[in-house]
């Protein structure tokens, strides 16, 4: 759609939304890269993040949480082209410096119970570094693997001890020890002057 109002009112009735895209199971809205009225923006890196939702959605029969269908569109996007790349590092290190980042088992409260402005974006950082971490350390045939056993209907502690072998605690864990390895070489003044990170900050400090 050349407009965000045509693109707003197809996509949810209303005449403004604050998004490029919207997928509704087989199908997706997009918004123009012409309308900059929201910022510049890549049409095809949002109807690649999109597009995962499609393929997500549907070999999941829609049971698929936020967090993984978010997750793995933020990853995707990566592998789509270096330019679509989205640079989240500073924003998940100040995070975790401070304790935000969620536990495996309450991550979907980031999204549906945000308690500080700027979680529901982390989370889909967060998301899309434990897609990262899950084919880098197990394959890709583990994500499918986990899709299925969504698909299935099957507690997601459940799906995390029959495809790594690990409770959620532990998945936690080694995602940390991801973590570590991942942010070794970044010096501390890498935090800043991100504004995200900057306003994360603001909330380590508050808690």
């Amino acid at each position: 759609f050349s407009t965000v109002e045509d693109f707003s009112a197809r996509s949810i009735g209303l005449p403004f939304i604050g998004a490029l895209g919207v997928c509704f199971g087989n199908t997706m809205t997009i918004l123009s890269a012409k309308e900059n009225r929201l910022g510049k923006h890549a049409w095809g890196r949002t109807l690649w993040h999109e597009y995962t939702h499609v393929v997500t959605l549907l070999r999941t029969q829609n049971r698929v949480p936020r967090w993984f269908t978010e997750g793995l569109a933020v990853y995707e996007e990566s592998r789509g082209m270096a330019t679509w790349v989205r640079e989240y590092d500073r924003a998940l290190m100040t995070a975790r410096r401070g304790g935000l980042i969620l536990p495996v088992g309450e991550f979907d409260q980031g999204f549906s119970k945000p308690k500080f402005g700027g979680q529901v974006m982390l989370s889909y950082y967060q998301g899309g570094l434990i897609s990262e971490f899950v084919e880098d350390r197990w394959g890709f045939d583990h994500v499918l693997a986990m899709l299925d056993g969504y698909r299935d209907g099957k507690p997601q502690a459940q799906i995390f001890r029959e495809v790594f072998g690990l409770s959620e605690a532990q998945f936690d864990r080694g995602l940390q020890a991801y973590m570590d390895e991942r942010y070794a070489g970044y010096p501390n003044s890498v935090l800043a002057p991100n504004p995200f990170a900057q306003m994360l900050q603001g909330v380590v400090l508050q808690r």
